[in-house]
């Protein structure tokens, strides 16, 4: 009698046994899908470093862009074409001496700044006139001037061009602002040359240390730039 009820132990037993194993197998299977689901956030965050990793070749690019745009001839566009003068009370540029240093044959331009050279920007601009306050198309204007340093280039064109009047008798001429030298102010030479002929020979000097009011420009600062505005008036031609 003894041996099938111990059949029945052994048998609730195995049966306990398997309950156990099954619900071992449950609770297993419950953190592994758990881990799975908190598997999600983890891998959103590994890609949030890749998209700012992009963004800085945006600004990377922006220096480039910039470093490629013109330097002073830029700037010098940017200025606004001056109004015309005021007529009342014109009277003939005076003449000033030509000096030692004038050269032939300079090439035409509007601008005399070159690669590399020193010295304070200065746009000089205005128009060239008759006492009647007529402009004078096409009239050839020669500069020539020291640099930076109050030296003169002997053997070629530095700082040395010439241009031409527009139909409205208006000029603009981009340079440096010359150096004081042998004891002199600074100053540019111009030669104003008319188609007609005749013409006038002088030069432009900037307020501080200008030995002649009649022959001083108006000068100002426009960003990075000096504006010198000075108006030639010529006899009637």
């Amino acid at each position: 009698m003894n041996s099938p009820f111990l059949c029945l132990i052994a048998g609730l037993t195995s049966l306990a046994l398997l309950v156990s194993a099954c619900g071992d197998a449950v609770t297993t299977a419950v953190p592994t899908a758990g881990a799975t689901a908190l598997s999600s956030p983890s891998a959103i965050q590994i890609q949030q470093p890749t998209e700012p990793a992009v963004q800085p070749i945006e600004p990377a690019e922006q220096p480039t862009e910039t470093a490629a745009q013109p330097g002073p001839t830029g700037v010098s566009e940017a200025l606004p074409v001056l109004p015309t003068p005021d007529c009342a009370g014109l009277f003939p540029t005076p003449p000033d001496a030509e000096g030692p240093y004038f050269l032939d044959n300079t090439p035409q331009r509007d601008s005399l700044v070159e690669p590399g050279m020193s010295g304070d920007r200065l746009i000089v601009s205005g128009y060239v006139l008759t006492v009647n306050c007529l402009p004078l198309t096409g009239v050839r204007l020669e500069f020539w001037q020291a640099d930076a340093n109050g030296q003169y280039d002997l053997q070629g064109y530095r700082l040395r061009g010439h241009l031409f009047t527009d139909a409205n008798g208006y000029y603009r001429l981009e340079t440096i602002l010359p150096a004081i030298y042998g004891g002199r102010p600074r100053h540019i030479h111009v030669k104003v040359l008319p188609p007609a002929g005749g013409g006038l020979t002088t030069q432009l000097y900037f307020p501080g240390d200008s030995p002649l009011p009649a022959l001083t420009v108006a000068l100002t600062q426009n960003a990075a730039v000096m504006q010198a505005i000075f108006h030639f008036v010529l006899p009637t031609q």
